[in-house]
């Protein structure tokens, strides 16, 4: 029996965090391994909506860990994203595999990194393969940290050697996007790590000493004279 948008009553049941039912499914043999019309099982929904004791009923139970929705993203994509340190630790301790990519070339680094989740970065960071993996328009987790202004991930990630000098596809730095957005602390850090303004300067055709003026004269939150 299915619901709304296909979903079984399982998976319902994870959504909700109701963990009585839960149990009562799964000792009535219920797939716990069933996925909605957009690939979400209950797993998936267990993390989503941050109910730690559903997702450890379900691995119990031998639910896919692995197991990508349809945007190609797993559990442990989804628990580095929202920053649920307890799940990610449930997850990896069940072999998920942290250098899974879903559709948009994402791992569970970046996402974590994107949103400033330091203690699962610093986590994912002893297990990633490549810390300089990119997505599909070349950005890495040091990428998207930048342009966030996750300093404390930016350290990190630095701090383990993640490559400051890499550009995306469109042929931009780190240190690029940390400017654009007026993350000065970040391009203060960059630059004394070796970030170079000469892209900027260029990118921006602006003198590298106006653009080396804003950075240090400015606080993240003002607002300084370059557009």
């Amino acid at each position: 029996m299915t619901g709304d948008r296909g979903r079984t009553p399982l998976i319902l049941a994870a959504k909700t965090g109701d963990v009585r039912t839960v149990e009562v499914l799964i000792n009535n043999k219920s797939n716990v391994n069933a996925v909605d019309d957009i690939g979400m099982s209950a797993l998936h929904e267990a993390v989503c909506n941050k109910f730690p004791a559903v997702l450890a009923q379900l691995i119990n139970s031998n639910a896919r860990v692995n197991l990508p929705d349809i945007s190609g993203s797993t559990g442990l994509i989804y628990a580095a994203e929202q920053g649920e340190l307890h799940c990610v630790k449930m997850l990896l301790e069940s072999q998920a595999n942290v250098n899974y990519v879903n559709e948009y070339g994402r791992t569970a680094l970046m996402l974590a990194a994107a949103n400033g989740h330091k203690d699962v970065v610093e986590i994912l960071l002893e297990l990633t393969e490549n810390i300089n993996q990119n997505d599909r328009t070349g950005k890495s987790a040091l990428h998207l940290s930048a342009f966030y202004g996750r300093y404390e991930v930016l350290k990190s990630l630095i701090l383990k050697g993640a490559d400051i000098h890499m550009c995306d596809r469109q042929g931009n730095a780190s240190i690029y996007y940390a400017f654009i957005n007026r993350h000065f602390k970040c391009c203060r850090y960059l630059i004394q790590h070796g970030g170079n303004l000469d892209k900027i300067a260029e990118r921006m055709e602006l003198p590298k000493q106006l653009i080396a003026n804003e950075i240090y004269s400015t606080d993240d939150s003002s607002r300084g004279s370059l557009s």
